[in-house]
């Protein structure tokens, strides 16, 4: 199978298959106090070091979690805890991952005014409107860094300017970012980011959330991450992610180059058989390239994956739902063109031979 969906299929580092074996053998609980937890304890805790290190973020502190979502979720939590004041606002980009999209009926039953950050055609939030909205009133924006249906990359240093003008707190949803475009995170210099462990090519089930302030626990129990995320940390998963950014962030430029370079093979291929690139006047990441093509995405999907293609509708927590996704309809898109697109996600694995055979399997079907 030839994957073109590494935002939901990425396979491990070779680096970090290197190392599972070893890592199995530390089965001992981190918080334990002899001397096998204390071996735990110690790798656990250099893994934490070396993720912020590596991510240029070292003045934060890190609590692992399971999933993107759990992140995300533990980053806002602190809105759930008491009850807002009258006119108590909170602006989320229109484009946001599902896990912080669909927290805008729980906030609004809350009693917050929840406003969605338009975006114009190419899929940019409006920095405009965050400009004129943004007030001592507002207690949150949240904007992802790069979206992960669209690969387009939002202009968070121009939003953190303008937040830090009234003490808003920043949350940015940056999984999809590393090893995919440039590390800019301490210059955006949010409150709090977010992270997955396997979209650098680590053990999926490992998390991550950047902050500065104690975020609030979703969920009572042991005083594991400092009482942030209570339950035994997933220590071979944790010391994946560390390797895996590792990785990432050493040979950063020579990974950045490869994926533009088929990025662009792809792109130039699929727009000479009358593919549209969504987003294409924007900065994107270098592996994400969004594409409307005339024939249904169902179908599409369907026929590659008989070849051995494996794409994708959009992001992977919305599968097995055929509803035009809440991105491109920000966008502007009608229904009929958002049922066309598709998202093609290469990776530091993918050949220009393997890109040159996806594109002859999309014309084939396009002829049929």
């Amino acid at each position: 199978m030839h994957y073109f969906d590494y935002n939901a299929t990425t396979p491990l580092h070779p680096e970090v298959k290197k190392h599972i074996p070893e890592w199995l053998e530390l089965y001992a609980n981190p918080s334990a106090v002899h001397r096998a937890g204390r071996q735990a304890r110690e790798k656990l805790e250099s893994a934490r070091a070396n993720i912020l290190k590596n991510l240029g973020l070292e003045i934060y502190k890190l609590a692992f979690t399971s999933t993107g979502t759990e992140a995300n979720f533990l980053a806002l939590n602190f809105l759930f805890q008491d009850e807002p004041e009258e006119d108590t606002q909170v602006l989320l980009s229109a484009i946001e991952h599902p896990s912080i999209y669909n927290l805008k009926s729980q906030l609004s039953d809350r009693g917050y005014r929840v406003r969605w950050i338009p975006v114009d055609k190419y899929g940019l939030v409006d920095v405009d409107f965050i400009d004129d909205n943004c007030n001592d009133e507002t207690v949150l924006v949240a904007v992802m860094l790069a979206n992960n249906e669209t690969g387009v990359i939002q202009p968070l240093k121009e939003i953190r300017e303008i937040t830090d003008q009234y003490g808003v707190y920043l949350h940015c949803d940056a999984i999809q970012s590393p090893g995919k475009m440039k590390s800019i995170f301490a210059e955006i210099d949010a409150d709090s980011y977010s992270f997955s462990s396997h979209k650098v090519y680590g053990m999926k089930g490992v998390s991550a959330v950047a902050y500065r302030s104690k975020p609030v626990p979703v969920f009572k129990g042991g005083d594991q991450e400092k009482g942030i995320r209570p339950g035994t940390e997933n220590l071979p998963g944790i010391l994946s992610f560390d390797k895996a950014i590792s990785e990432i962030t050493k040979n950063e430029k020579k990974y950045l180059d490869l994926q533009m370079k088929n990025r662009t093979l792809l792109e130039t291929k699929l727009k000479a058989i009358g593919g549209i690139v969504v987003g294409e006047k924007v900065e994107r990441l270098v592996n994400t390239s969004c594409v409307t093509l005339s024939i249904s995405n169902e179908k599409l999907l369907i026929e590659l994956d008989k070849r051995g293609f494996g794409v994708s509708r959009g992001s992977a927590c919305h599968a097995g739902a055929w509803e035009p996704s809440h991105v491109l309809t920000a966008m502007g898109l009608t229904k009929d063109i958002a049922n066309q697109t598709i998202r093609i996600s290469s990776g530091i694995f993918t050949t220009s031979e393997e890109v040159d055979n996806l594109c002859l399997a999309i014309e084939e079907i396009l002829k049929k």
